[in-house]
């Protein structure tokens, strides 16, 4: 058995929409049983199946409108009537459109990044780690910002104001800052004041404070940037 759930969610965290289309009843002579899944790509590819022949194409071909539509629907066939299927049994499909997380891009190399990634995976937020490498590469192959990215940038010596300038100009929809306030204004002194909407700096003890332990203030990061999501998608 194939493993649809490890799969699907390597989709989702990528940030790639997905149909899940899912036997749900069968009855006679049918090729697959309850059960059985298939995973469709917006571009058509797909993992599992639901019985191959007719049968999957026109479930295929109405998987792939779910990506236009956004929406649930279910999908009964006659195999004989319907799918021209020697079988001739009967199956209910369950076709559902999947949306990705929003990602949440994470900057810096202070240890509380890596306690924010473990705590955002219990939410809607889908952090992702990334460099000033990746920011300063003008063709990225493997990294590219989506359209409503959050990003984190927690204030680290070998970290850039260029860097900083770079995620923020490239279409995120709202960027945390976590650090000094002297660093902070030095940054702000030099971005440009059309970007400066998009930032929400904290500069707070609890925040930037290294005594305090790196899990309590990824908690109370993940505050703060879960305001930002749901304050965004109401």
């Amino acid at each position: 058995m194939w493993d649809w759930l490890g799969w699907l969610q390597e989709e989702l965290r990528a940030g790639r929409p997905v149909v899940l289309i899912t036997v749900v009843r069968s009855s006679g002579s049918t090729p697959r049983e309850p059960g059985a899944r298939l995973v469709l790509r917006p571009d058509g590819s797909f993992r599992g199946t639901v019985g191959g022949g007719q049968l999957e194409e026109l479930a295929l071909q109405r998987g792939s409108a779910l990506f236009e539509t956004t929406k649930a629907e279910l999908l009964e066939l006659d195999l004989g009537p319907d799918a021209g299927q020697c079988c001739g049994g009967g199956m209910l499909l369950f076709l559902e459109y999947l949306r990705p997380g929003r990602r949440c891009l994470l900057l810096g190399a202070d240890p509380v990044l890596d306690e924010l990634a473990l705590v955002l995976q219990e939410t809607m937020l889908v952090p992702s780690r990334v460099s000033d490498g990746d920011l300063q590469d003008p063709n990225p192959t493997e990294f590219r910002l989506q359209e409503g990215d959050l990003a984190v940038v927690v204030e680290d010596p070998e970290l850039t104001p260029a860097a900083v300038l770079a995620l923020a100009s490239r279409g995120v929809s709202s960027l945390v800052w976590v650090g000094t306030r002297e660093r902070w204004n030095h940054l702000l002194a030099v971005l440009p004041a059309e970007l400066g909407t998009i930032f929400e700096p904290l500069c707070e003890k609890e925040y930037t404070d290294p005594a305090v332990r790196p899990r309590e203030r990824a908690i109370d990061l993940a505050a703060v940037l879960l305001q930002r999501h749901y304050r965004a998608t109401v």
